[in-house]
C-alpha cells in the first residue's frame, strides 16, 4: 500500500525530472540582437548573380557623374557601399530598430509574413539552441517549388553567420554566405 507521502514524492520526482528536461529548452533561446546599424556581408556562389553584379558596375562607370552620383546616394541610403571594394564583396548597412529587435527574439528568430518571409513560403521545420538555427522552407510559385535551408550559426547579440542553400524544382541552386555584425547603436543616414 502506497503512503499519501511516496504518492506525493513520485509526483514531486516526475515533476523535478520533467522542469530539469525543461530547463535546457528554456536555455536554448536565441539571443535578441542589439538595435542599431549593422553591417552584412554577403557572398553568393551563384555565376548569373556574379555577372549582374558586374554588369551594374559597369554600367554605373559610364554614367554622367551627376546620374552616378544620384545612384550612389540611393544606394547608400539602404547602407549599400558603391566602391569596387563594397560592391563587389558584397557588404551593405542594415539599420535594427529596437521594435524588429524585439520582434525578432519574440518569434525565436522565425520569420513570418509580417518580418518578410514572402507569402509563398512555409516554413516546415525549425530547430535551435542558444547559439544556432536550423530551418526549412518550401516556396512555390508559379508552378515552380524552390527549397531553402538556411543555418545559422555564432548568434549572438552583436554578430551571427548564416549559410543558406536555395534549390528549385527546375535544378538551379544558389548558395550564399553571409557574416554580420552590430557596429553602433546610431543608424545615422541608414534607413
Amino acid at each position: 500500500m502506497k503512503t499519501p507521502f511516496v504518492r506525493s514524492a513520485g509526483q514531486a520526482v516526475l515533476v523535478i525530472a520533467a522542469a530539469a528536461l525543461a530547463l535546457p529548452i528554456a536555455a536554448q533561446k536565441l539571443p535578441q540582437r542589439k538595435p542599431g546599424l549593422w553591417e552584412i556581408k554577403l557572398s553568393v556562389n551563384d555565376p548569373a548573380e556574379a555577372q549582374r553584379l558586374a554588369d551594374l558596375q559597369a554600367r554605373m562607370a559610364q554614367m554622367p557623374p551627376e546620374q552616378r552620383a544620384r545612384m550612389e546616394q540611393a544606394l547608400s541610403r539602404h547602407g549599400v557601399g558603391t566602391d569596387g571594394k563594397s560592391s563587389s564583396s558584397g557588404i551593405m548597412r542594415v539599420c535594427l530598430t529596437p521594435q524588429e529587435a524585439a520582434d525578432e527574439a519574440r518569434n525565436g528568430w522565425k520569420m513570418d509574413e509580417q518580418s518578410g518571409r514572402p507569402a509563398n513560403c512555409k516554413t516546415e521545420s525549425f530547430t535551435s539552441s542558444a547559439t544556432e538555427f536550423r530551418k526549412h522552407d518550401v516556396c512555390t510559385e508559379n508552378g515552380n517549388v524552390a527549397t531553402i535551408d538556411a543555418h545559422a550559426y555564432e548568434v549572438s547579440p552583436v554578430a551571427f553567420k548564416m549559410d543558406t542553400t536555395r534549390a528549385t524544382s527546375t535544378g538551379k541552386q544558389r548558395v550564399m554566405h553571409l557574416e554580420s555584425h552590430w557596429i553602433s547603436a546610431d543608424c545615422g543616414a541608414v534607413r
